[in-house]
């Protein structure tokens, strides 16, 4: 157990990742919890697949209610690198907490203190952009539990509009590591993570600024991704 001031959630899981002595990461958040055979279970498909990346599904609990997120039957199981980007960007599977991985793969990566929104997704594409071989389970472990006060559904402040910072890194890590396909993906969630922002800066006294800053993100994205046969 450490103990540090307050400095938000991207700075205390850095605190944990840097002082980590365990083989393999996992990340849960305070009020989420998991089923009791998560790591029993990602420690034997690891094994047992050669993954260095266990992704698997989780259940959205909210209202006394628990539904378990899903996507394509065809998209379990072994994955490559370029695919697991795919399902992390585009969003099937995008937190950092549905995912096990070997602190390998860490290396300096760490959350973008900076960032209120996004931060999990870049990181987890960092991670999985230097992996070669990932399982996804079709078996949901996680609970999470949808609060009023989260990042996601709290009142909008224009410090939202970092997500669309983070996900442009997102698109630099692509195009850098060659993954041509995955590059399509973080275009077209470029331009749907600042649509969906507009949209609830919509009635806030800094909507013209949330505008501005989507505009010229997605300056030059659409034409690409219009003419992209996978998006």
């Amino acid at each position: 157990v450490f103990h540090k001031e307050n400095g938000g959630v991207s700075s205390a899981r850095n605190m944990a990742l840097d002082n980590a002595k365990g083989d393999m990461i996992s990340i849960i958040d305070g009020d989420d919890w998991v089923e009791p055979t998560l790591f029993q279970d990602a420690v034997n498909s690891m094994k047992q697949n050669n993954a260095q990346v266990f992704m698997f599904e989780y259940f959205v609990d909210k209202n006394n209610e628990s539904v378990k997120h899903s996507v394509s039957a065809s998209k379990y199981g072994v994955i490559d690198t370029e695919t697991a980007l795919i399902r992390t960007i585009s969003p099937d599977n995008r937190f950092a907490w549905s995912k096990i991985f070997d602190k390998k793969l860490l290396c300096d990566s760490r959350f973008d203190e900076n960032l209120i929104l996004g931060e999990d997704t870049l990181f987890i594409c960092e991670i999985i952009a230097r992996a070669k071989r990932i399982f996804y389970s079709d078996k949901a472990y996680y609970h999470y539990i949808i609060r009023e006060n989260s990042a996601i559904t709290s009142a909008f402040n224009i410090r939202k509009m970092s997500g669309v910072d983070a996900y442009q890194k997102e698109l630099e890590l692509c195009m850098n590591s060659g993954f041509k396909i995955a590059e399509d993906y973080a275009r077209a969630a470029i331009v749907d993570l600042g649509i969906a922002l507009c949209q609830k800066a919509s009635k806030s006294d800094v909507k013209k600024q949330a505008y501005k800053i989507t505009k010229t993100a997605i300056k030059g994205l659409v034409t690409k991704i219009v003419r992209s046969k996978y998006i």
